[in-house]
């Protein structure tokens, strides 16, 4: 019996020392590869727009909505930093319409009476009137200026509070709480999905070879913006066919007809941002513009108004709003 067990002690301490020596191998490559991005198994050692081209993996559980459920990958195609064609558009006569208070993230409302915005930390949120301008106080509460959105009627905007409720907000200051919002772009782990309704599944717009972010639907709902954290501006079919890379920049707004986006530039050195210009992108490739073109002034966080007629945009915490100015073509405004 003891040479018995003996064999089998033996026997045992060599399939343990097999099994170990393939565990350390296989951590210690592990620990070379890089981190894989979400929705893929290998991230590539330098990403590029081009790298989208590469089809994702499925992905179940894809959404934040409860009736989220696997998305269906596509074949892409990505138009890189296509040959734009600079236009002749601009923001002109520029005026503030707050004083310096830290404020930024301007927001027109949907019928261009008053335009709302906050403080970097999002703490409060305050409203103008584009014409006339007079500040004034709808709330003082700590991030409720962080995603705020104008109800439909432009008397109201719908918050999210800092313990996780929502609510509305009058432009008159009362709030009362409110359902959340069903949200028909989103991200999730870096992915963007557009779900048109609660009821059907989300469709995957972006690709799988960077992290993606901030997602802006179209105000026809056919298009959607989105930013690569290390690619840029994308401009997407909500079936993510294609997607169109404008390049650098942060803060896109489309305009009321779906034509194109507005958006901001910052430049600098590692060490500080030191100008911003706004910029346009025509939603199908073929041109791109700077609007500004103000050295050393940095004019960031644009949003177009209603009638397309107008942008304000945030620089140096205080708020402006500027003629957009488009003359070889006539603005269109949506019905």
């Amino acid at each position: 019996m003891r040479r018995i067990a003996v064999i089998i002690f033996v026997v045992l301490l060599a399939v343990f020392s097999v099994a170990a020596t393939f565990y350390v191998s296989y951590l210690q490559d592990r620990r070379k590869r890089p981190v894989p991005l979400a929705g893929d198994s290998e991230v590539p050692e330098v990403v590029s727009p081009a790298d989208l081209l590469q089809p994702p993996a499925e992905v179940a559980d894809a959404g934040t909505s409860p009736t989220a459920t696997a998305a269906t990958p596509v074949a892409r195609e990505v138009i890189v930093y296509p040959d734009w064609t600079p236009g002749s558009d601009s923001v002109k006569e520029a005026r503030p319409v707050s004083d310096n208070g830290g404020y930024v993230r301007p927001l027109w409302s949907p019928v261009g009476l008053d335009i709302v915005f906050t403080r970097a930390d999002g703490r409060g949120l305050y409203v103008t009137a584009p014409n006339k301008p007079d500040v004034r106080v709808l709330s003082s509460d700590p991030g409720v200026g962080r995603a705020p959105r104008w109800n439909i009627d432009g008397m109201s905007l719908h918050v999210r509070e800092p313990d996780g409720q929502y609510s509305n907000i009058m432009i008159t200051g009362e709030k009362y709480p409110a359902p959340p919002i069903f949200e028909k772009v989103f991200e999730r782990d870096g992915v963007i999905y557009f779900q048109p309704d609660v009821d059907q599944p989300p469709r995957r717009v972006s690709g799988s070879q960077d992290r993606f972010r901030s997602p802006v639907l179209s105000p026809d709902e056919t298009r959607v913006a989105y930013i690569g954290l290390q690619t840029g501006i994308y401009l997407s079919p909500v079936d993510g066919s294609e997607a169109i890379s404008v390049g650098r920049g942060f803060n896109p707004s489309w305009l009321p007809d779906s034509s194109g986006i507005v958006y901001d530039i910052p430049t600098g050195d590692a060490n500080a941002v030191v100008d911003a210009d706004l910029w346009y992108a025509s939603a199908d490739g073929t041109e791109r513009t700077n609007l500004t073109n103000t050295p050393g002034v940095m004019e960031v966080e644009p949003h177009v108004s209603q009638d397309g007629e107008r942008i304000a945009f945030s620089s140096g915490g205080t708020i402006y709003v500027g003629r957009f100015d488009r003359p070889a073509r006539a603005v269109t405004t949506p019905r």
